[in-house]
């Protein structure tokens, strides 16, 4: 190559760089904006059920139902899919519940009573153990026979592999939306330049 070919190509690439940077720039950004709108879509839907579930619960202990989960814990939070549901007093010391962790009814964090106490309930995503991920809402509820929470919850892993699933369909598309723009750059600055 000689010296006028290695000027013209050191020219090219600085223009098509100068050109394709900015795109690329927006392209990640964009890519990145849509990833975090999906996952905390996909996140925030997992609190679904769990709501639906405590709330109801909460109304029928505020009615004066009394609720009891007959026979052993039946929901291994750490496999099962399905959602669950604990009934605590106004102390935080479970009354009844379908939920299980290594045989053991699951121990909730004092700090999300005092929280939905004061906020009517708590929306959190709980680590009880390594592994093992929660979507977990705890509503509070007064009845005649005192106050209380309850706490329904589901574990996260098909949530989780939702959001890898959406992570991966958004790298590709940010992987192609790159390279389509960089051969576009690089056949419109030819073009002109012939």
């Amino acid at each position: 190559m000689n010296k006028v070919n290695a000027s013209r190509y050191r020219v090219g690439a600085v223009t098509v760089l100068k050109c394709w940077l900015p795109l690329f720039i927006i392209i990640t950004f964009l890519s990145g904006m849509v990833y975090v709108v999906a996952q905390q879509g996909i996140r925030l839907g997992a609190d679904d059920q769990p709501a639906q579930a405590s709330q109801y619960m909460a109304a029928q202990v505020s009615q004066g139902h009394t609720l009891n989960f007959d026979g052993d814990p039946t929901i291994d939070i750490a496999t099962d899919l399905a959602t669950y549901t604990m009934i605590f007093d106004g102390n935080g010391k479970l009354v009844t519940g379908d939920a299980r962790l290594d045989g053991k009814p699951p121990v909730i964090p004092a700090g999300v009573f005092e929280y939905a106490k004061s906020h009517a309930d708590d929306r959190v995503t709980w680590q009880p153990a390594a592994g093992v991920r929660q979507a977990i809402v705890v509503r509070h509820y007064t009845s005649n026979d005192g106050e209380g929470y309850v706490v329904s919850g589901r574990n996260l892993k098909e949530i989780e592999r939702l959001e890898n699933t959406m992570l991966e369909l958004v790298a590709a598309g940010w992987a192609v939306t790159s390279l389509v723009s960089l051969a576009t750059v690089i056949l419109l600055t030819r073009s002109t330049a012939a």
